[in-house]
Protein backbone atom coordinates (compact mmCIF):
# COMPACT_ATOMS: atom_id res chain seq x y z
CA UNK A 1 0.00 0.00 0.00
CA UNK A 2 1.40 3.38 -1.02
CA UNK A 3 0.97 5.81 1.87
CA UNK A 4 1.20 8.86 -0.39
CA UNK A 5 -1.91 7.82 -2.34
CA UNK A 6 -3.94 9.48 0.44
CA UNK A 7 -2.00 12.75 0.30
CA UNK A 8 -4.14 14.46 -2.34
CA UNK A 9 -7.30 13.84 -0.29
CA UNK A 10 -5.47 15.03 2.85
CA UNK A 11 -4.64 18.30 1.07
CA UNK A 12 -8.20 18.86 -0.20
CA UNK A 13 -9.53 18.13 3.30
CA UNK A 14 -7.09 20.55 4.91
CA UNK A 15 -8.04 23.35 2.51
CA UNK A 16 -11.76 22.49 2.86
CA UNK A 17 -12.38 24.57 -0.27
CA UNK A 18 -9.91 25.41 -3.02
CA UNK A 19 -9.76 26.60 -6.59
CA UNK A 20 -8.90 24.37 -9.54
CA UNK A 21 -5.63 26.31 -9.89
CA UNK A 22 -4.61 25.46 -6.31
CA UNK A 23 -5.75 21.84 -6.73
CA UNK A 24 -3.55 21.59 -9.80
CA UNK A 25 -0.57 23.08 -7.93
CA UNK A 26 -0.99 20.54 -5.12
CA UNK A 27 -1.33 17.70 -7.60
CA UNK A 28 1.74 18.85 -9.56
CA UNK A 29 3.81 19.00 -6.38
CA UNK A 30 2.79 15.47 -5.35
CA UNK A 31 3.27 14.13 -8.85
CA UNK A 32 6.74 15.65 -9.16
CA UNK A 33 7.81 14.14 -5.82
CA UNK A 34 6.24 10.66 -5.99
CA UNK A 35 5.68 9.70 -9.63
CA UNK A 36 8.38 7.70 -11.41
CA UNK A 37 10.68 9.77 -13.65
CA UNK A 38 9.36 7.92 -16.68
CA UNK A 39 5.90 9.34 -15.99
CA UNK A 40 6.99 12.96 -16.13
CA UNK A 41 6.10 13.39 -19.78
CA UNK A 42 4.66 16.84 -20.25
CA UNK A 43 1.52 18.40 -18.81
CA UNK A 44 -0.13 16.78 -15.80
CA UNK A 45 -3.41 18.60 -16.36
CA UNK A 46 -5.21 15.52 -17.68
CA UNK A 47 -3.90 13.37 -14.80
CA UNK A 48 -5.07 15.95 -12.27
CA UNK A 49 -8.50 16.09 -13.90
CA UNK A 50 -8.87 12.32 -13.76
CA UNK A 51 -7.87 12.24 -10.10
CA UNK A 52 -10.42 14.93 -9.30
CA UNK A 53 -13.16 12.97 -11.03
CA UNK A 54 -12.27 9.88 -9.00
CA UNK A 55 -12.39 11.88 -5.74
CA UNK A 56 -15.86 13.10 -6.78
CA UNK A 57 -16.91 9.63 -7.82
CA UNK A 58 -15.97 8.16 -4.43
CA UNK A 59 -17.82 10.90 -2.54
CA UNK A 60 -14.69 12.55 -1.12
CA UNK A 61 -15.04 15.90 -2.87
CA UNK A 62 -17.42 18.04 -4.89
CA UNK A 63 -16.38 20.30 -7.76
CA UNK A 64 -18.29 23.19 -9.33
CA UNK A 65 -17.10 24.79 -12.55
CA UNK A 66 -18.68 27.76 -14.30
CA UNK A 67 -17.61 30.75 -16.36
CA UNK A 68 -16.62 32.83 -13.32
CA UNK A 69 -15.01 30.35 -10.90
CA UNK A 70 -13.87 26.80 -10.23
CA UNK A 71 -14.31 25.44 -6.71
CA UNK A 72 -13.33 22.10 -5.21
CA UNK A 73 -14.62 21.34 -1.72
CA UNK A 74 -14.03 18.42 0.60
CA UNK A 75 -17.25 16.57 1.36
CA UNK A 76 -18.26 16.02 5.02
CA UNK A 77 -17.04 12.72 6.46
CA UNK A 78 -19.78 10.09 6.45
CA UNK A 79 -20.19 6.34 6.66
CA UNK A 80 -21.82 5.27 3.43
CA UNK A 81 -23.91 2.10 3.52
CA UNK A 82 -23.28 -0.32 0.67
CA UNK A 83 -26.27 -1.83 -1.19
CA UNK A 84 -25.32 -5.44 -0.46
CA UNK A 85 -26.90 -8.36 1.34
CA UNK A 86 -25.48 -10.00 4.44
CA UNK A 87 -23.85 -8.17 7.32
CA UNK A 88 -24.13 -4.36 7.20
CA UNK A 89 -21.13 -2.75 5.52
CA UNK A 90 -20.18 0.88 5.02
CA UNK A 91 -17.27 2.79 3.50
CA UNK A 92 -15.85 6.06 4.76
CA UNK A 93 -16.46 8.94 2.36
CA UNK A 94 -15.56 12.60 2.58
CA UNK A 95 -12.76 14.53 4.25
CA UNK A 96 -9.85 12.59 5.71
CA UNK A 97 -6.77 13.40 7.81
CA UNK A 98 -3.62 11.60 8.84
CA UNK A 99 -5.26 10.50 12.10
CA UNK A 100 -8.46 9.18 10.53
CA UNK A 101 -7.51 5.50 10.56
CA UNK A 102 -6.38 5.65 14.21
CA UNK A 103 -9.63 7.37 15.19
CA UNK A 104 -11.62 4.61 13.50
CA UNK A 105 -9.62 1.90 15.25
CA UNK A 106 -10.31 3.51 18.62
CA UNK A 107 -14.02 3.94 17.86
CA UNK A 108 -14.37 0.28 16.84
CA UNK A 109 -13.13 -0.97 20.22
CA UNK A 110 -15.92 -2.56 22.19
CA UNK A 111 -18.18 -2.78 19.16
CA UNK A 112 -18.80 -5.84 16.95
CA UNK A 113 -17.23 -4.04 13.98
CA UNK A 114 -14.36 -5.03 11.72
CA UNK A 115 -12.27 -2.31 10.10
CA UNK A 116 -10.43 -2.87 6.82
CA UNK A 117 -8.15 -0.62 4.79
CA UNK A 118 -7.34 -1.57 1.20
CA UNK A 119 -5.58 0.20 -1.67
CA UNK A 120 -7.66 0.98 -4.71
CA UNK A 121 -7.00 -1.87 -7.18
CA UNK A 122 -5.49 -0.87 -10.48
CA UNK A 123 -4.49 2.58 -9.21
CA UNK A 124 -1.81 3.95 -11.53
CA UNK A 125 1.36 5.44 -10.11
CA UNK A 126 0.72 9.12 -9.50
CA UNK A 127 -3.08 8.82 -9.58
CA UNK A 128 -3.32 9.47 -5.81
CA UNK A 129 -6.45 7.36 -5.24
CA UNK A 130 -7.14 7.24 -1.48
CA UNK A 131 -7.35 3.85 0.18
CA UNK A 132 -10.75 2.28 0.68
CA UNK A 133 -11.68 2.32 4.38
CA UNK A 134 -14.58 -0.02 5.13
CA UNK A 135 -16.40 -1.23 8.23
CA UNK A 136 -18.39 -4.45 8.55
CA UNK A 137 -20.71 -4.72 11.54
CA UNK A 138 -22.68 -7.55 13.07
CA UNK A 139 -25.72 -5.32 13.61
CA UNK A 140 -27.23 -2.10 12.30
CA UNK A 141 -27.17 -0.70 15.83
CA UNK A 142 -23.41 -1.22 16.16
CA UNK A 143 -22.80 0.65 12.91
CA UNK A 144 -24.97 3.49 14.18
CA UNK A 145 -23.06 3.57 17.48
CA UNK A 146 -19.77 3.74 15.58
CA UNK A 147 -20.96 6.74 13.58
CA UNK A 148 -22.09 8.44 16.80
CA UNK A 149 -18.71 7.88 18.47
CA UNK A 150 -17.00 9.41 15.44
CA UNK A 151 -19.57 12.22 15.26
CA UNK A 152 -20.14 11.66 11.55
CA UNK A 153 -23.21 10.85 9.51
CA UNK A 154 -24.54 7.41 8.62
CA UNK A 155 -26.96 6.95 5.77
CA UNK A 156 -29.97 4.81 6.66
CA UNK A 157 -30.52 4.04 2.96
CA UNK A 158 -27.49 3.20 0.77
CA UNK A 159 -26.55 6.47 -0.99
CA UNK A 160 -26.29 4.62 -4.30
CA UNK A 161 -30.08 4.37 -4.33
CA UNK A 162 -30.59 7.93 -3.06
CA UNK A 163 -28.34 9.31 -5.81
CA UNK A 164 -30.20 7.34 -8.46
CA UNK A 165 -33.53 8.67 -7.24
CA UNK A 166 -32.20 12.23 -7.14
CA UNK A 167 -30.59 12.13 -10.59
CA UNK A 168 -32.68 13.04 -13.58
CA UNK A 169 -32.86 11.10 -16.84
CA UNK A 170 -31.47 12.06 -20.22
CA UNK A 171 -34.93 12.92 -21.57
CA UNK A 172 -35.61 15.22 -18.60
CA UNK A 173 -32.24 16.86 -19.05
CA UNK A 174 -32.96 17.55 -22.72
CA UNK A 175 -36.26 19.22 -21.82
CA UNK A 176 -34.51 21.46 -19.28
CA UNK A 177 -32.16 22.93 -21.92
CA UNK A 178 -33.71 25.81 -23.94
CA UNK A 179 -33.64 25.50 -27.72
CA UNK A 180 -31.95 28.40 -29.49
CA UNK A 181 -32.21 29.42 -33.14
CA UNK A 182 -29.07 31.38 -33.98
CA UNK A 183 -26.10 31.29 -36.36
CA UNK A 184 -23.23 29.02 -35.42
CA UNK A 185 -20.33 30.74 -33.63
CA UNK A 186 -17.01 30.85 -35.47
CA UNK A 187 -14.85 29.31 -32.72
CA UNK A 188 -12.70 26.24 -33.53
CA UNK A 189 -15.01 23.23 -33.50
CA UNK A 190 -14.84 19.48 -32.88
CA UNK A 191 -17.74 17.05 -33.31
CA UNK A 192 -18.52 14.02 -31.16
CA UNK A 193 -18.28 10.82 -33.21
CA UNK A 194 -20.69 8.29 -31.72
CA UNK A 195 -18.83 5.36 -33.29
CA UNK A 196 -15.36 6.31 -32.06
CA UNK A 197 -16.68 8.00 -28.87
CA UNK A 198 -14.31 10.92 -29.39
CA UNK A 199 -14.44 14.59 -30.32
CA UNK A 200 -12.82 14.92 -33.77
CA UNK A 201 -12.62 17.34 -36.65
CA UNK A 202 -16.01 17.85 -38.35
CA UNK A 203 -16.90 15.44 -41.13
CA UNK A 204 -18.01 16.65 -44.55
CA UNK A 205 -21.39 14.90 -44.25
CA UNK A 206 -24.33 16.09 -42.19
CA UNK A 207 -26.21 14.28 -39.45
CA UNK A 208 -29.66 14.85 -37.99
CA UNK A 209 -28.17 15.47 -34.54
CA UNK A 210 -24.69 16.83 -33.87
CA UNK A 211 -22.87 17.39 -30.57
CA UNK A 212 -20.15 20.00 -31.08
CA UNK A 213 -17.40 21.32 -28.84
CA UNK A 214 -16.33 24.94 -29.36
CA UNK A 215 -13.20 26.48 -27.87
CA UNK A 216 -12.76 30.23 -27.48
CA UNK A 217 -9.71 31.18 -29.60
CA UNK A 218 -8.25 33.48 -26.93
CA UNK A 219 -9.55 32.49 -23.49
CA UNK A 220 -9.64 28.72 -24.05
CA UNK A 221 -13.13 28.34 -22.56
CA UNK A 222 -15.34 25.65 -24.09
CA UNK A 223 -19.00 25.32 -25.02
CA UNK A 224 -20.94 22.19 -25.91
CA UNK A 225 -23.94 22.51 -28.21
CA UNK A 226 -26.33 19.84 -29.41
CA UNK A 227 -27.58 20.76 -32.88
CA UNK A 228 -30.77 19.65 -34.59
CA UNK A 229 -30.98 21.33 -37.96
CA UNK A 230 -30.59 25.10 -37.49
CA UNK A 231 -31.35 25.02 -33.73
CA UNK A 232 -29.14 24.06 -30.81
CA UNK A 233 -29.14 23.50 -27.05
CA UNK A 234 -26.28 24.39 -24.74
CA UNK A 235 -25.56 21.16 -22.87
CA UNK A 236 -23.30 19.67 -20.23
CA UNK A 237 -20.55 17.60 -21.82
CA UNK A 238 -21.41 14.33 -20.04
CA UNK A 239 -25.16 14.52 -20.60
CA UNK A 240 -24.60 15.81 -24.13
CA UNK A 241 -22.65 12.72 -25.13
CA UNK A 242 -25.43 10.43 -23.96
CA UNK A 243 -28.03 12.56 -25.74
CA UNK A 244 -26.05 12.11 -28.95
CA UNK A 245 -25.67 8.39 -28.34
CA UNK A 246 -29.39 8.01 -27.67
CA UNK A 247 -30.28 9.89 -30.87
CA UNK A 248 -27.99 7.61 -32.88
CA UNK A 249 -29.32 4.45 -31.13
CA UNK A 250 -25.77 3.58 -30.08
CA UNK A 251 -25.48 1.41 -26.96
CA UNK A 252 -22.07 1.45 -25.30
CA UNK A 253 -22.65 0.33 -21.68
CA UNK A 254 -21.82 -3.30 -20.93
CA UNK A 255 -22.70 -5.41 -17.89
CA UNK A 256 -21.43 -8.68 -16.50
CA UNK A 257 -24.43 -9.91 -14.48
CA UNK A 258 -22.48 -12.83 -13.03
CA UNK A 259 -19.76 -10.69 -11.46
CA UNK A 260 -21.72 -7.42 -11.00
CA UNK A 261 -19.33 -5.46 -13.24
CA UNK A 262 -20.51 -2.38 -15.15
CA UNK A 263 -18.24 -1.21 -17.99
CA UNK A 264 -18.46 2.42 -19.12
CA UNK A 265 -16.36 3.99 -21.92
CA UNK A 266 -13.68 6.27 -20.45
CA UNK A 267 -14.35 8.74 -23.28
CA UNK A 268 -18.08 8.79 -22.47
CA UNK A 269 -18.12 8.82 -18.65
CA UNK A 270 -21.38 8.76 -16.75
CA UNK A 271 -22.78 12.05 -15.44
CA UNK A 272 -21.38 12.76 -11.98
CA UNK A 273 -24.29 11.66 -9.78
CA UNK A 274 -24.65 8.38 -11.67
CA UNK A 275 -20.90 7.74 -11.55
CA UNK A 276 -20.95 8.28 -7.79
CA UNK A 277 -23.94 5.95 -7.41
CA UNK A 278 -22.00 3.20 -9.20
CA UNK A 279 -18.79 3.74 -7.20
CA UNK A 280 -20.70 3.74 -3.91
CA UNK A 281 -21.97 0.25 -4.61
CA UNK A 282 -18.54 -0.99 -3.51
CA UNK A 283 -16.38 1.96 -2.44
CA UNK A 284 -13.87 1.09 -5.17
CA UNK A 285 -12.89 3.46 -7.96
CA UNK A 286 -13.59 2.23 -11.49
CA UNK A 287 -10.69 0.26 -12.96
CA UNK A 288 -9.41 0.78 -16.50
CA UNK A 289 -9.78 -2.01 -19.04
CA UNK A 290 -9.44 -2.02 -22.79
CA UNK A 291 -7.28 -2.42 -25.86
CA UNK A 292 -3.93 -2.13 -24.10
CA UNK A 293 -4.63 -5.03 -21.77
CA UNK A 294 -6.26 -8.42 -22.23
CA UNK A 295 -8.86 -8.51 -25.01
CA UNK A 296 -12.36 -8.02 -23.67
CA UNK A 297 -15.66 -8.47 -25.51
CA UNK A 298 -16.69 -4.83 -25.05
CA UNK A 299 -18.93 -2.94 -27.50
CA UNK A 300 -16.34 -0.32 -28.49
CA UNK A 301 -12.60 -0.51 -29.16
CA UNK A 302 -11.67 2.06 -26.51
CA UNK A 303 -10.58 2.15 -22.89
CA UNK A 304 -13.39 1.33 -20.46
CA UNK A 305 -13.85 2.07 -16.79
CA UNK A 306 -15.22 -0.93 -14.90
CA UNK A 307 -17.27 -0.40 -11.73
CA UNK A 308 -17.37 -3.36 -9.36
CA UNK A 309 -20.14 -4.63 -7.11
CA UNK A 310 -22.96 -2.97 -9.06
CA UNK A 311 -26.20 -4.95 -8.50
CA UNK A 312 -28.33 -5.71 -11.59
CA UNK A 313 -31.18 -3.40 -10.57
CA UNK A 314 -28.83 -0.45 -10.07
CA UNK A 315 -27.01 -1.15 -13.36
CA UNK A 316 -30.34 -1.28 -15.22
CA UNK A 317 -31.53 1.96 -13.61
CA UNK A 318 -28.28 3.77 -14.48
CA UNK A 319 -28.52 2.61 -18.09
CA UNK A 320 -32.15 3.75 -18.35
CA UNK A 321 -31.21 7.17 -16.92
CA UNK A 322 -28.77 7.78 -19.79
CA UNK A 323 -30.97 6.25 -22.49
CA UNK A 324 -28.93 3.08 -22.88
CA UNK A 325 -29.64 -0.63 -23.09
CA UNK A 326 -27.11 -2.77 -21.24
CA UNK A 327 -25.09 -5.10 -23.46
CA UNK A 328 -24.35 -8.44 -21.76
CA UNK A 329 -20.65 -9.35 -21.52
CA UNK A 330 -18.39 -11.68 -19.58
CA UNK A 331 -15.37 -10.07 -17.95
CA UNK A 332 -13.69 -13.12 -16.42
CA UNK A 333 -10.25 -12.17 -17.72
CA UNK A 334 -10.63 -8.71 -16.19
CA UNK A 335 -10.98 -10.30 -12.76
CA UNK A 336 -7.67 -12.13 -13.25
CA UNK A 337 -5.67 -8.87 -13.52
Amino acid sequence: MREYDDYLLFAVSAWRQMSWQNFKKVFDGLYLKYAAPGHLNGSTRQFAWRSLRVLECLGHADAAFDASQSTIAAAPAVLCRLPISGLPQAVLCGARATGTKAALEVACRGLPCTLSLQPQPGGALGAFLPARIAVESETEEALSQLASKLRIGLSAVPPAWVLLEYSGAVEEYALSCPTVQAPEIDWPRLDFHTERLQFRLPCSGTTAVRLSKYQHPARGTTLYQLWRGAAYQNVDRDWGRYLALKESARNVLAYDARHFLLAVPASAPLPRLLARACALCSGYAPRPAGPSGKPLALPSACVYEVYSGVPPDIAATVAAKVGQKLLPVTLDCFLED
